[in-house]
């Protein structure tokens, strides 16, 4: 807008007539004295009213304005805290989870035996879990259904004569319909003195033989209530005094920004209680505290998930205070306006007097005026045409400067249309742009300049110290000789502009220097042309490919792709593209370099415009990356680790690292399979050590003392271990090197491996019973043919030599069978009668032991045969010695049944007729080997009763495991 200042006349456009003969003519035609407009007679009232109002409503708005913005802070603050408090109760109930999982499946009797072991298993849980600032450990405790300790992760031992019924988290869980947690109020710890609260949960997958739904104690994890008010302070904002509090809903106040007394809780009266109760959505209220008394504007938020709700409150004092600060300077700011209102007032009314008079000279002047303000206003519209914000006009002969209002008020130096002097323009431009800004200037005025138009941008420093960018356009006019006349034009402050250009920049340059530091390529596609742009980066991925060696169908392109990834990869594109489909795609293929090669390659794609009317993918963008080597990397070190894992599962190896200064112990799966533990709990000195055979662990527990006391850097143990996953007992052989400081020669850490050796020490085991038997049966033979001498009659010289012949072979026979079954295996009946055939064989008319085998058709294994052999080979031979092979009369009877169901093979060994029996006052060699074969190389059972009659022995092996049996028809 370009405003004519009031000081500058216009030449009179009538040729002679001059400003005498207008006074004349007015002084000819003397004008009746006008009287005053109501509108001026207003003035004073409205000079006086108009500040007074003014005040009144920034009042009004800066009171709406204070309480909007503490309601804002409030309740963000509320908003905050309850946050806090959930990442909290959360962390504490991550913790109670791990400690369930612990105690899973034991009785309290086991919790109480094996205190230690889990006491340090809940301290480790209590501290692996996330901890906000300054939050110390969370005291994880354990209560059984009568409210006494049973264990817990701070403590040991805990005090088990004392009962805690009198706290409420032992009684609120009792009920099966009680919420899944509690949190209890505020107590002050027995042992510390100090104020905490907990969280409580009922335990489950008790090892008490409970019914499911039955109340069986309960795990809780507390937190001290200073560290929770600490943290309130830090939340709670700095000024005006904001208190922050968590209370439980039922009033019991748990932590607060400012003192309060352990169990202090919310009055029945208080409209925050009342809010909470009906569990009414946070909405702020003003009530006063029944805790201080102390009237507050406060919001309130449920904690999510839990019985809890955090308040953000500050004084109404403080925020009345607030608004009068502000009301202060705008009350001075008022009354002065009035001030100056009224006597700008008295002195318009005094000269709107004198104008009144002088209105009817005037009039006669208006039409003159007429041509004038058209011409104008039709300059005005030729600036408003061309800026879009300040117009000015520089009448470039005389060096008259014109602004319009909005161009001094973009300058910063008040919103009114003035003159001003080139040198005051120049005196408010940035130091930076002053010598730019003005030569450019100059170099469009000049007179040998052929520009017509003048264009540029700088800063400007306001009045105030603002920092202003301006944009100036203008015209210049010049004459036929190409002298400069006049510049017209406008001026932006797009200091905004500049503001998000510098913003979009700097953004930029982030993306720019994360794109390198993440080796990612840019690329866009334009999807109806086939149209697109690849940066250097993707270029050199894509193998020295260019956008411009695939239009305009991509088809080079779509060849590169590995044929066993296109369809993938097209799939995941059409999807994205397609109506109602994902924004977004990613997609994984090979692709051919120009070299022969192939590129891994990732893409992540984005749908970035679509057709407005059919809704399909226009336009692509994103990112692509090389993954060559990291796949080749990754299957490099899958393929080592499958390697290393195969090599530890055929021999039946496991790696383990054990740090000593954190006890820190790492097994391998393998070591875990040997150890049969779950790879998915992480191993500790003291679950190793309580699997070790008591008889084992004292010599190993030395050996490990003794490596750590000296500078050895080797370490080799064998110790037996009770695998946790079946019980059974396995020897586990340990090699491993000791690092050590340096300097010091101090242990660091222990690395080795272990391995099962049970099968080793069972065959060395096997090695002596053998080398035992062979000398036992070498005395056995010899009682055999003994007895056979001694039941031989020997009137027949011949016969006699010919029985004994016959019953030597027999026994060699039953050896001979006996050495094969341990290869091929053995048919049972025929390995009977192998033991018993020496005594079998009728001599003469002398009678001869009865002997009767009777069962259905079985093939044993090499080990079965083995192991039934020398058991029917000690039970004959005892026998002879004592039973019914020891008399002619004798009768024996073997059977043997199958029971299918229980998978059993029964063997039943019954002496008839013999010498009287009686139960050996010790066990001897046959004995232990009896029991030896059948119960531990078998699994099975030996069940003898010494009856009147005879002895009377069953043996009882099972099918599967240690035996396996094959039947006949």
């Amino acid at each position: 807008m370009l405003i004519v200042p009031e000081t500058v006349s216009p030449p009179d456009p009538r040729p002679g007539i001059s400003r005498e003969c207008d006074v004349r003519a007015g002084q000819a035609n003397p004008m009746r004295p006008a009287r005053l407009p109501i509108s001026i007679r207003l003035v004073l009232p409205a000079a006086l009213l108009l500040p007074i109002l003014m005040t009144a409503a920034a009042g009004w708005l800066s009171w709406r304005q204070a309480w909007r913005e503490v309601e804002l802070e409030t309740t963000q603050a509320a908003e905050t805290t309850a946050e806090y408090a959930r990442r909290v109760f959360d962390g504490l109930m991550l913790r109670i989870e791990r400690a369930g999982d612990v105690l899973a499946g034991l009785s309290d009797e086991q919790i109480r035996a094996e205190e230690p072991r889990l006491h340090e298993m809940l301290r480790r849980a209590a501290i692996a879990g996330p901890l906000e600032d300054g939050q110390r450990e969370p005291f994880i405790f354990v209560f059984d259904r009568d409210a006494h300790p049973l264990v817990s992760g701070n403590q040991m031992p805990v005090p088990r004569d004392q009962s805690f019924t009198q706290r409420e988290f032992n009684q609120a869980l009792r009920d099966p319909a009680s919420p899944s947690l509690h949190v209890s109020q505020v107590y002050v710890g027995r042992g510390t003195g100090e104020a905490f609260f907990a969280i409580s949960r009922r335990r489950e997958r008790t090892g008490n033989g409970l019914p499911p739904s039955a109340y069986d104690g309960v795990i809780n994890a507390s937190i001290y209530v200073s560290e929770a008010e600490a943290a309130l302070r830090r939340l709670a904002p700095t000024r005006q005094g904001t208190v922050l509090s968590l209370v439980r809903v039922d009033g019991a106040v748990l932590a607060r920004s400012l003192p309060v007394l352990p169990g202090a809780r919310l009055g029945e009266d208080s409209p925050l209680l009342a809010a909470m109760r009906r569990e009414q959505p946070s909405a702020p209220l003003v009530a006063r505290s029944t805790l201080d008394g102390e009237e507050r504007f406060a919001a309130y938020q449920r904690v999510a998930g839990y019985p809890v709700y955090a308040s953000a409150a500050r004084p109404s004092a403080a925020i009345v205070q607030r608004w009068m600060t502000v009301m202060l300077p705008l009350s001075v700011t008022g009354g002065v306006a009035t001030l100056v209102m009224l006597g700008l007032a008295l002195m318009v009314r005094h000269r709107q007097r004198d104008l009144a008079a002088a209105n009817a000279l005037l009039e006669n002047r208006v039409a003159e005026r007429t041509g004038e303000l058209a011409e104008s206003a039709a300059r005005l519209r030729r600036v408003q045409q061309i800026g879009r914000v300040g117009g000015f006009e520089i009448d470039l002969r005389s060096g008259e400067n014109f602004r319009s209002p909005e161009y001094m008020d973009v300058q910063g130096v008040g919103a009114v249309a003035r003159t001003e002097q080139h040198g005051d323009w120049v005196a408010r431009l940035h130091p930076e742009d002053r010598v730019r800004a003005e030569r450019r200037f100059l170099e469009a005025i000049a007179e040998d300049a052929a520009d017509m138009t003048y264009e540029q941008e700088y800063r400007v420093v306001t009045p105030t110290g603002e920092t202003r960018w301006i944009a100036a356009r203008a015209e210049i006019e010049r004459d036929p000789a190409g002298r400069p006349l006049r510049m017209v034009g406008a001026h932006v402050d797009v200091t905004a502009l500049k503001a998000v250009e510098a913003a979009l920049m700097a953004g930029e340059a982030r993306l720019r220097a994360a794109l390198q530091g993440a080796r990612l390529g840019t690329w866009e596609r334009h999807l109806p042309t086939a149209s697109g742009h690849w940066d250097a980066r993707a270029a050199e991925i894509y193998g020295g490919l260019t956008p411009d060696r695939c239009s305009p169908d991509l088809a080079e392109w779509r060849e590169r792709v590995h044929p066993d990834d296109r369809v993938a990869r097209t799939t995941a594109v059409e999807g994205a593209i397609a109506a109602g489909g994902p924004d977004s795609y990613d997609a994984e293929f090979r692709f051919l370099r120009d070299d022969g090669g192939w590129n891994r390659i990732s893409v992540h794609g984005t749908v970035v415009e679509r057709d407005p009317v059919t809704e399909q993918g226009l336009r692509l963008a994103g990112v692509v990356q090389d993954l060559t080597a990291r796949h080749a990397a990754d299957t490099a070190l899958w393929a080592s680790e499958e390697r290393l894992r195969l090599a530890q599962d055929a021999g039946g190896v496991g790696s383990w690292e054990w740090t000593i200064d954190t006890g820190e112990l790492y097994w391998s799966e393998s070591c875990h399979r040997l150890h049969g533990t779950d790879p998915a709990i992480a191993p500790s000195l003291e679950s190793w050590r309580s699997g070790i055979h008591p008889d084992d662990l004292a010599g190993l527990n030395a050996t490990i003392e003794a490596t750590l006391g000296s500078q050895a850097t080797d370490w080799a143990t064998e110790f037996r271990f009770t695998r946790q996953s079946d019980g059974a007992v396995r020897w586990i052989r340990g090699r491993g090197t000791v690092e050590r400081e340096p300097v010091s020669g101090r242990a660091l850490r222990f690395r080795g491996i272990a391995l099962d050796v049970t099968s080793q020490k069972a065959a060395e085991e096997l090695q002596n019973l053998l080398i035992q038997e062979i000398d036992h049966r070498a005395k056995n033979v010899l009682a055999v043919v003994k007895a056979a001498l001694r039941l031989t009659p020997s009137t027949d010289m011949a016969g006699y030599v010919q029985a004994i012949e016959g019953r030597v072979e027999a026994l060699a026979r039953a050896h001979t069978l006996l050495a094969e079954g341990r290869w091929t295996g053995a048919d049972l009946l025929t390995l009977t009668r192998g033991e018993l055939a020496p005594f079998m064989v009728p001599v003469g008319d002398v009678a001869v032991p009865t002997i009767v085998i009777d069962g259905p058709a079985v093939k044993v294994s090499s080990a079965a045969a083995q192991g039934l052999s020398m058991a029917l080979h000690e039970l004959a031979t005892n026998a002879t010695k004592h039973g019914a092979l020891s008399v002619p009369g004798g009768r024996l009877t073997v059977g043997w049944s199958v029971d299918h169901g229980a998978g059993l093979l029964l063997l039943r060994w019954e002496e008839r007729c013999g010498p009287p029996v009686a139960p050996p006052l010790r066990s001897g060699f046959g004995t232990r080997v009896l029991e030896g074969t059948i119960k531990h190389q078998l699994g099975g059972n030996v069940h003898c009763h010494w009856e009147k009659a005879g002895l009377v022995c069953e043996l009882v092996v099972p099918l599967k495991g240690a035996v396996e049996l094959e039947f006949g028809s």
